[in-house]
């Protein structure tokens, strides 16, 4: 494994080569590039590093890219690179940052996770601390970063670039191996995110490339790719670093770091948003309730079936084949005991080839511990052939289903749209769709076509899984139309889940779910009541605190309260947090509670102090809300604060020759520290404020700003010219800001 030092400790050779080496030449093949932004987005290329401190030595446990998507140090990578696991054993994160784009990148800093979005494996960074753990102010930071994009302007075959470390950061990032175009072949489908869950290209990524970024070619951040969580037995690969076991070779032999598998799959930046809108304003959501798994279950996948649309989450119309072209295809399944860390994949193979546009590679599982799931697209004309959908689980295969494309054009009788509601006396339906109170009967309406007279069909009616109810007669309801049938069991309906089959000749024609929950007296259920906030600094202060709408913008802690009423065990439950109407939490859980009480539902939590503006919490279930609360601290609205702003000063300029006046190339400005001065320094990257180095026509800029009356000692320096050495340097409150500098090097030789 690769190490990085302590203060107190050394560095490996390899790790300090690239600081030492800063004063060579630019990169020849990005000198030949021919769009300038490439340059800016490779040094917003990141190499995030999970490591763990042993023996005074930092030692290398996961390695993956990252993006930096603020100047001040927020970096956008997956959360299974950073997250301690079985394998990934770290527990802290270094950023490796590419000073000089031949270089290989210099561990610089450490940073901490503030924001992570697990389900979806989306996790943003914070910059901290310098690399030997002394603090710094992110505000100090000027670093360059992506400016994001918006995924769902993105278009089928569209032209994109990759960029991210195809290695473990033991070389520079490489236009030839690292900035990758491709296109994008394809839109994949699923309940957590919508119809853009997954962005697809026609490119296999190298798995240290996760957590990487993917672009327009405007230079616009418009997705993650992303591969999979590292699992012990699982799919991923293991890179040997260095000569282990001492056989003097470096093999599988010798310990290596774990890297996900290549993958073809881009998470879409539009749902980093509310991540990135919550670390702006320093804001952090706790206390939510956990979602449990019993131990000893293992996962399984069940009730494999096809339908041409989703409609709330539910099928449309199930099908066992299709015609000619279909711009659509769904695969549902049943998921049980899937644990958080799971890897899941599907694999599709059309005519015995396998098709990689409507595959999944392997990615960590987004869903809850049990439910129904869909994958597929519409966006996409799919070809005749005979497709097979096959779902992995931690690698092993668990469920697998196929269906012909191509046809005969039939009318076929079919059953489609179920909706759930409850029926009046004079027929008047009223309802969310799939979503009841607690009551005595409930009714399904669907449409029906080309369905002849006497043909078998069949009901099923299930709760909780099992089956309560079943039918099986002859049709006498016209050939198209608009049928109801109703459920009322003796004693009512229970809370919890539902399900409704229907067969045609004893083939599932149509099926959907519906929950039964909360209290009447009409058709949308009362669940969740009384949803107040409460400022309070803890728990023990609750009893006490009175709730209000109206805060001061004085407080850090703010309490969510709320009863509720008639829900079953493992309810799926959303909670969404806004300020001034932007989501910046999403929460999807099922219930863990019991069935009837009061409490604590979320915690809102400030950095510092909770940002002015107007918050609002949102409850649902089914896609229904059913309870919302507002409240404002301070004016009520968001503010430029100016304890955000930039606090000093931004040097940039140009290294030119004295004599023709021409920019130098190549030559490197460092900024001693405060503690040393020009005759003390021993090229000791501690020793080090910030460095720059001059790009094709001598112009320069530093990633760090220039702290106000910090006296620094300048060394700058390349081949063929005498260096500049100056002690002293101070910029004020009164320095040009930024500040230009023109440095005049004369040539050591005549």
């Amino acid at each position: 494994m690769r190490t990085y030092s302590q203060p107190t400790t050394r560095f490996w050779l390899y790790a300090l080569l690239p600081i030492l080496s800063i004063f060579l030449g630019w990169d020849a093949a990005f000198a030949q590039s021919n769009d300038p932004r490439i340059e800016s987005l490779m040094r917003a290329t990141v190499l995030v590093i999970q490591a763990r401190e042993i023996n005074d030595v930092l030692v290398e446990t996961c390695v993956g890219s990252g993006t930096l998507v603020g100047r001040e140090g927020l970096i956008l990578t997956n959360a299974h690179i950073v997250e301690p696991s079985d394998i990934c054993d770290g527990d802290q994160i270094l950023i490796a940052i590419s000073k000089s784009l031949e270089e290989p990148p210099v561990p610089s800093f450490r940073a901490e996770m503030v924001q992570v979005d697990a389900k979806r494996d989306l996790a943003l960074l914070q910059i901290r601390q310098e690399l030997d753990g002394r603090s710094l102010d992110p505000r100090a930071l000027t670093l360059p970063y992506a400016e994001l994009g918006n995924s769902d302007d993105v278009q089928l075959d569209q032209t994109v670039v990759f960029l991210g470390f195809s290695g473990i950061g033991d070389a520079p990032i490489r236009p030839a191996e690292d900035v990758l175009r491709g296109t994008i072949s394809g839109f994949l489908a699923e309940p957590s995110v919508g119809d853009r869950a997954w962005l697809k290209t026609d490119l296999q990524i190298p798995g240290v490339m996760s957590g990487g970024g993917v672009y327009d070619l405007a230079g616009r951040l418009i997705g993650v790719p992303t591969s999979s969580p590292l699992k012990t037995g699982g799919s991923g690969q293991c890179i040997p670093l260095r000569d282990s076991n001492r056989d003097g070779l470096v093999d599988e032999a010798d310990r290596c770091i774990p890297i996900g598998a290549d993958s073809n799959a881009i998470r879409p930046i539009n749902i980093f948003q509310p991540l990135l809108r919550a670390a702006t304003l320093g804001l952090t959501i706790a206390e939510t309730p956990p979602t449990t798994i019993p131990l000893g279950l293992a996962p399984s996948i069940s009730r494999l079936f096809f339908a041409t649309n989703v409609r709330d989450g539910q099928p449309n119309t199930v099908v066992d084949e299709l015609p000619a072209n279909p711009a659509s295809l769904y695969l549902f399944f049943d998921y049980a005991n899937m644990p958080e860390d799971a890897v899941y994949e599907i694999r599709v193979i059309v005519q015995g080839v396998p098709n990689p546009v409507l595959s999944l590679a392997p990615v960590r599982w987004s869903g809850e511990r049990e439910g129904t799931w869909f994958f597929g697209t519409s966006e996409l004309v799919l070809p005749n052939g005979r497709y097979q959908f096959t779902v992995f689980i931690d690698g092993s295969a668990a469920a697998t289903r196929s269906i012909l494309i191509g046809a005969a054009t039939v009318n076929a009788p079919r059953f489609t749209d179920i909706v759930f509601g409850i029926a009046d006396d004079v027929g008047n339906f009223s309802g969310s769709g799939y979503l009841l109170p607690v009551g005595e009967i409930a009714t399904a309406r669907f449409i029906h076509q080309n369905i002849p007279p006497g043909i078998p069909w069949q009901t099923r009616w299930y709760y909780e899984g099992v089956l309560t109810s079943n039918s099986a007669d002859a049709w006498i309801d016209g050939v198209n139309g608009i049928k109801e049938i109703s459920i009322a069991p003796l004693g009512g309906l229970l809370p919890g889940r539902y399900r409704l089959e229907l067969g045609i000749e004893d083939r599932l024609a149509a099926t959907a779910d519906f929950i039964i929950a909360g209290n009447p007296p009409t058709s949308i259920p009362r669940i969740f009541t009384n949803l107040r906030f409460v400022a309070a600094s803890d728990r023990s202060a609750l009893p006490t605190a009175a709730s209000a709408t109206t805060f001061l913008r004085t407080i850090n802690s703010i309490y969510v309260l709320f009863e509720w009423q008639r829900i079953s065990q493992e309810l799926p439950w959303e909670l969404n947090w806004f300020v001034d109407d932007a989501s910046f939490y999403e929460h999807s859980s099922l219930w863990q509670s019991t069935a009837n009480g009061s409490g604590v539902l979320s915690r809102l939590q400030g950095q510092n102090l909770i940002p002015e503006g107007r918050y609002r919490v949102e409850l649902s279930v089914a896609g229904v809300v059913l309870a919302e609360g507002e409240f404002t601290v301070g004016i009520g609205q968001l503010s430029s604060e100016e304890s955000r702003e930039p606090r000093g000063v931004r040097l940039q300029g140009q290294v030119v020759d004295a004599g023709t006046s021409e920019g130098i190339a190549g030559a490197s400005f460092i900024l001693i520290s405060e503690d040393f001065a020009v005759e003390d320094w021993e090229w000791d990257a501690r020793q080090v404020f910030d460095r720059a180095r001059s790009d094709a026509q001598g112009f320069f800029q530093f990633d760090r700003l220039l702290q106000f009356g910090i006296p620094y000692s300048v060394y700058v320096s390349t081949r063929g010219y005498l260096p500049i050495t100056a002690d002293g340097f101070i910029v004020t409150e009164d320095t040009a800001n930024p500040l230009a500098l023109t440095l005049e090097l004369v040539r050591d030789r005549p």
